[in-house]
């Protein structure tokens, strides 16, 4: 906002000037000013710190004591030790943001030691002190004295805010009194010196009070700026109420911006708290930057462990010739770099010469650089920027989140031994088959004798034997193809839209890659095979695996090393063998 523009004042000669009663005048408002401004900052102040409680801390406190309670009763259920855990973060959440939104107050006490009652039971639980029942009671009171109490906090809190407003008000009133009485005495001590001087001193000082409260008042509701009067005499009065008028407008922008970036913020967060993959967390960011901007693009580079830096889309290149992360400005310095139009000395020289404006930062994943966002348009907004830069935090925060659950999903479903996926893997894989009604063939492994080899050669060979096997069936199968240790020495080959017959063939496969292996380390073995297919020995994978168990029964009945393929439904015939190697 500019400054107020100023209204010449037409003055009656006087006779002489009484300057002591225009200093007290002049001292008088701007007392007001300053008071009007401390107040009103006062006030703001702790409205933003009321309403952070209310809106954010104490929601967000309600929900970590459910969480923790979810928690607790889910370790209570199923005796889950990391559910365990999980509740003991949530009530040292839920204890930090009742602490900051208002411990000292009664309700917060009292919320406070609900959450040590539910962390006391929480203890209890985990060391056992407490059966499954008695935890049950005591998390349920705990949680429900721990939200009532937060609730009672959120409503005295609320009643709080309104005393303040209403105290705001007040004091604005008083303020306004004051000056009033201000104006008034100084125009009874301006009477006593002349009556014509008394006339004009008051219709002046009237006008100069008018046109200042006005353009207070109108700093205070965010309207444009009233006209000041220009008076040499009242210069500095002027002068500090056109600088309270424009300080009020800088506050009230200021306000604007940091609530329209607290806004943004609390939605790219719980954004991304919807993202699983990768790929969704990407998506949300693209749609958080067209947020800040419709004509802004990001493009996200993935930093690899040797540093090699690749685009995460290739439908996406990225807007400079970055091959290595050591030459990214953005991923050496740790934080965003914020480059220049062309032809600008700071200006990366990687950038593409077409890209009008570009900000580049580092999104950090355990103290190493995971990647680097690009963002870039035809213009980006600098009075956005601080959003690009919480935009960027918040992804490396997501982005850990979903690495981890997915290492831990890998790690839950892969055999340690052989690197295949388990049990776990194949049946999901089975269950998402067989709910889109798709073929597939399922072959069932066992090692032959596996029991005598390990007890002639020692368990390290049997274990080489299994690692060698796995490789086979690596080599055996497309990538389609879904090969799982299920067991000790058995192991389960899924192979999606195929028949019996295809099956078979890579049955056959498998033992004519492992015999080729003759001359392994490890000691030579042989292996048995059962086929069955979805459709020709089952409806499901159940009935199929059963099916391709029976025929593995079969071959090893039938002598071992090699594949049977299970007898089609409804038929007399057991099983029909296949041909030995």
């Amino acid at each position: 906002k500019g400054p107020a523009r100023k209204v010449p004042v037409t003055r009656t000669p006087h006779r002489r000037r009484p300057a002591e009663i225009l200093a007290a005048q002049l001292a008088a408002v701007l007392v007001f000013t300053a008071l009007l401004a401390a107040w009103t900052w006062r006030f703001h102040a702790a409205e933003a710190r009321l309403a952070e409680a209310v809106e954010v801390e104490l929601p967000s406190a309600r929900d970590a004591v459910h969480e923790a309670a979810e928690a607790g009763l889910v370790a209570a259920l199923a005796g889950d030790r990391a559910a365990l855990q999980d509740a003991d973060r949530a009530i040292a959440r839920a204890r930090v943001d009742l602490e900051r939104a208002g411990g000292a107050e009664p309700a917060g006490r009292q919320a406070l030691a609900a959450l040590d009652a539910l962390d006391e039971a929480v203890l209890e639980l985990r060391d056992g002190r407490i059966g499954r029942r008695e935890a049950r009671e005591r998390l349920g009171t705990a949680e429900e004295v721990a939200l009532a109490a937060s609730r009672a906090l959120g409503d005295r809190l609320s009643r709080e805010r309104a005393r303040r407003r209403a105290t705001w008000r007040g004091g604005i009133a008083v303020l306004w009194i004051a000056l009033a009485l201000a104006v008034t005495v100084s125009a009874l001590a301006a009477r006593r010196l002349a009556a014509e001087e008394e006339a004009v001193a008051r219709r002046t000082i009237d006008r100069h009070a008018r046109a200042i409260a006005a353009a207070l008042t109108r700093a205070v509701r965010g309207e444009a700026p009233a006209a000041l009067p220009e008076d040499p005499l009242l210069a500095p009065l002027v002068a500090a109420a056109d600088s309270a008028v424009r300080t009020l407008h800088e506050l009230r922008e200021k306000n604007r911006h940091i609530a329209r970036t607290s806004r943004f913020v609390r939605e790219l967060v719980d954004a991304l708290a919807l993202a699983d993959t990768e790929a969704e967390v990407w998506d949300t960011a693209r749609r958080a930057v067209a947020r800040i901007a419709p004509d802004l693009r990001l493009v996200p580079l993935i930093v690899d462990n040797d540093e090699r830096v690749r685009p995460f889309d290739e439908a996406s290149p990225a807007s400079c010739d970055l091959a290595h992360a050591r030459r990214c400005a953005a991923a050496r310095r740790g934080r965003a770099v914020h480059h220049g139009p062309p032809g600008s000395l700071h200006r990366c020289p990687l950038l593409d010469a077409e890209v009008a404006d570009a900000t580049c930062a580092p999104v950090s994943d355990q103290a190493r650089t995971a990647a680097v966002v690009q963002v870039t348009g035809p213009r980006l907004p600098r009075d956005r920027l601080g959003e690009v830069d919480a935009l960027v935090l918040a992804i490396g925060a997501r982005l850990q989140v979903v690495r981890s659950l997915a290492a831990r999903a890998h790690e839950a479903e892969t055999d340690p031994l052989t690197g295949l996926p388990n049990r776990r893997a194949l049946d999901a894989r089975l269950a998402d088959l067989d709910e889109r009604g798709e073929p597939y063939a399922i072959l069932a492994l066992d090692v032959d004798h596996f029991k005598r080899l390990n007890d002639r050669h020692g368990h390290p060979a049997g274990d080489a034997c299994l690692v060698r096997l796995a490789g086979v069936l690596r080599a055996a199968c497309r990538d389609s193809d879904l090969p799982a240790r299920t067991g000790g020495e058995e192991f389960t080959v899924l192979l999606p839209k195929a028949g019996s017959a295809a099956g078979e063939a890579v049955a056959r496969r498998i033992r004519s890659l492992l015999a080729a292996e003759a001359g392994a380390p490890s000691p030579r073995f042989t292996v048995s095979i059962g086929v069955a297919a979805r459709g020709e020995h089952g409806a499901d994978a159940e009935a199929v695996r059963a099916a391709a168990d029976r025929a593995l029964y079969a071959a090893k009945a039938a002598g071992r090393d090699r594949v049977v393929r299970a007898a089609p439904r409804l038929s007399l015939v057991g099983v029909q063998a296949g041909a030995s190697a």
